[in-house]
């Protein structure tokens, strides 16, 4: 056997001269912008839990979840148990999408839509065992269309992304079913089976453009007379009607029987129906239903709504019944024609997928500008995570969500408090007749003598608590730790003065500066920072002490706290009472040891869990509350369970009289 010849290097390159030089940049980006959607995700979990007025709002990028590829399952769903939107973010980037810009238009339509399932779709705990598939899905249909109209009506600026990826999935309706059929009558089949997917969608959508839906409506109309078609039994005016019932109904019982409705117009080729419809409107309210306080809550919300959309349902409807020609523009002259409204060159199919994209093109030159601004946000959040150990950031700004946080934290102390208003204690052995008790009583045999009662003074004064909030911005502290920091100082500080408390913000390095006085209203508070430098919290523990200690004996306020929120780093010397400058008093150890008699000492730590702390067994010793915390979900959880522990530790102390 002749051995090969050796190439040259000439002749080895020859080979690779059809392909353009390759840039290892361009993968680098390439990966980064598939795998890395995590400013994204917080973009869109601000804007759901502010208009879904709900901290534990959470959104989850499943294309991190597994390296295998996402096709099989949903590119969106929900957990309304848990209140986790769900979104594939690569699988709707590669369904939707030719940029980033079209990516970032699609997503926000796919969130809006679960975060609308969160806001109106009730559903029982039962809820999967009382559907068959089929049901299931024809359910899902014909809900998605309800939870967008009532989703619309609060926020109509959300129009034009539902329109947007309805018209998508449009355009990527199949143009033939999977079985051929050699005398064409499958094209035809497919046609109309298309059209039905596509009325149904924007039929139930009464913010959808109606020229369209007309134009779908005339179709199937004069499909319906093929002879090919005559076996299926499609009423449009029923249809129409069990989706109108549908949108504006707030009994599940009474949902199930319009579904069941639909099954039987539908039936005789719904499992067909459903190939045609593409993967994306998979997006389903999902996983187990909702606790029976949600679902409440969603038929209030949906309840508030439905006066409006029942109007707007029969004015949809009246304009898609009214003959209309649809009239486009000459070029050339500049005349106007009517138009046919089946072109007899194109299949069904083609048409309305044309009418899709043209929509789509109106829309993303209507949000184009919100889509830029969107970007330019949605970088200064990756730039941000970025910067971690950059001390020089602008100031931070308190933002809608941080603003929510205190309220939702205000309206838990004043739950806890309700025991503490004026009120009578009844049922008692002695004190004021209870007039009501005996009426009661009076014609029974045994008399009980437990029929008085006493009046309780109001007792929630003796709950008010001075608070000195200490904020570490030393250089340890990066960017997003500082910035953490200062929203949960905010939020304590705002919640407490709603209720009645005060409070002072205190920041330090190695010297300290008062970012907000006792005196003060909180939006006065500065929200800067200084330049960064050593951990050095004693001066500021001790100018804290002098002003808690003021406010007792000015004020009369007996519940004295110091809050420190910190990543907890401090020098060796400061904890060990090591500092060759330092007396005994003034070192941080012992200023802890006296603190802890005289106040309620809580820290904050936040944390990097990839670091070990040397102090946390030390400063949990000589504190009595310790909370790690690493991201603003975590600190929510937290300050909610310190504010419920020492709510209980305040009944008790204002029950002993102290």
């Amino acid at each position: 056997m002749t051995p090969k010849k050796a190439l040259t290097e000439d002749e080895e390159m020859g080979k690779f001269e059809d392909f353009e030089i390759f840039d290892e940049t361009d993968e680098i980006e390439t990966q980064t912008f598939l795998n890395d959607f995590s400013a994204e995700k917080l973009f869109l979990q601000k804007f759901d839990r502010i208009l879904g007025s709900d901290m534990r709002i959470t959104v989850n990028d499943l294309s991190t979840k597994s390296s295998q590829s996402q096709t099989d399952s949903n590119p969106a769903f929900v957990d309304m148990k848990e209140k986790k939107i769900c979104l594939d973010f690569n699988q709707i980037m590669n369904l939707m999408v030719n940029d980033y810009s079209e990516f970032l238009k699609s997503l926000k339509g796919f969130n809006h839509h679960e975060l609308a399932h969160l806001l109106f779709t009730f559903k029982p705990k039962t809820y999967k065992y009382g559907l068959t598939a089929i049901q299931h899905k024809i359910f899902n249909i014909m809900e998605d269309c309800r939870i967008e109209n009532l989703f619309t009506e609060a926020y109509p600026i959300t129009i034009d992304y539902f329109v947007r990826n309805i018209s998508k999935l449009i355009a990527l309706l199949p143009n033939d079913l999977p079985s051929p059929n050699p005398q064409g009558e499958n094209l035809k089949l497919a046609d109309f089976r298309n059209l039905v997917i596509a009325y149904m969608l924007t039929y139930g959508r009464k913010f959808y453009n109606p020229d369209f839906c007309k134009k779908s409506k005339n179709m199937i109309a004069e499909m319906m007379q093929e002879p090919s078609l005559e076996e299926f039994i499609f009423p449009l005016q029923k249809v129409e009607e069990i989706i109108d019932e549908f949108i504006i109904e707030t009994d599940y019982l009474k949902q199930k029987e319009l579904v069941f409705e639909m099954e039987q117009i539908l039936k005789r080729f719904f499992s067909n129906l459903m190939d045609n419809i593409p993967k994306a409107l998979g997006i389903e309210a999902v996983t187990d239903g909702g606790e029976k306080r949600q679902n409440n809550q969603a038929i209030r919300n949906s309840k508030k709504f439905n006066k409006q959309l029942k109007e707007k349902s029969s004015n949809f409807k009246k304009s898609i019944n009214k003959p209309q020609k649809i009239i486009i523009q000459d070029s050339e002259d500049g005349k106007q024609e009517s138009k046919s409204i089946q072109n007899r060159n194109n299949s069904a199919t083609d048409e309305l997928k044309q009418s899709a994209e043209s929509i789509i093109k109106d829309i993303d030159e209507k949000i184009e500008e919100q889509t830029q601004k969107d970007i330019v946000e949605i970088q200064k959040m990756k730039n941000a995570g970025s910067q971690a150990m950059d001390i020089s950031t602008s100031p931070y700004i308190i933002k809608s969500e941080d603003k929510l946080m205190s309220i939702r934290l205000t309206n838990i102390i004043k739950r806890l408090k309700q025991d503490l208003r004026p009120h009578y204690v009844k049922r008692l052995k002695s004190g004021n007749i209870d007039i009501r008790k005996i009426m009661q009583q009076e014609n029974k045999e045994i008399i009980d003598m437990n029929v008085f009662k006493k009046y309780k003074h109001s007792k929630i004064d003796r709950t008010k608590m001075a608070v000195a909030i200490i904020l570490d911005s030393s250089g340890s502290m990066g960017y997003r730790e500082w910035t953490l920091a200062l929203r949960a100082g905010y939020c304590v500080a705002d919640c407490l003065e709603r209720t009645g408390s005060k409070t002072t913000v205190i920041s330090f390095d190695v010297n300290f500066k008062v970012l907000k006085k006792f005196s003060e209203p909180i939006h006065k508070m500065l929200l800067d920072r200084a330049s960064g430098g050593g951990t050095s919290p004693e001066p500021a523990m001790l100018f804290s002490e002098k002003e808690l200690e003021k406010m007792k004996r000015e004020y009369g306020i007996n519940h004295l706290l110091m809050l420190m929120i910190s990543d907890c780093h401090f020098e060796h010397n400061s904890l060990h009472n090591l500092d060759i400058f330092a007396t005994d008093k003034s070192s941080m150890g012992r200023i802890l040891d006296r603190f802890k008699k005289k106040f309620k000492v809580i820290f904050f730590n936040i944390y990097n869990p990839a670091l070990t702390h040397p102090f946390e067994k030390i400063l949990r010793e000589k504190s009595h509350f310790f909370y790690k915390i690493k991201d603003f979900d975590e600190l929510y959880h937290k300050m909610m369970d310190f504010i419920k522990k020492y709510e209980l530790h305040l009944h008790r102390d204002v029950a002993r009289g102290f």
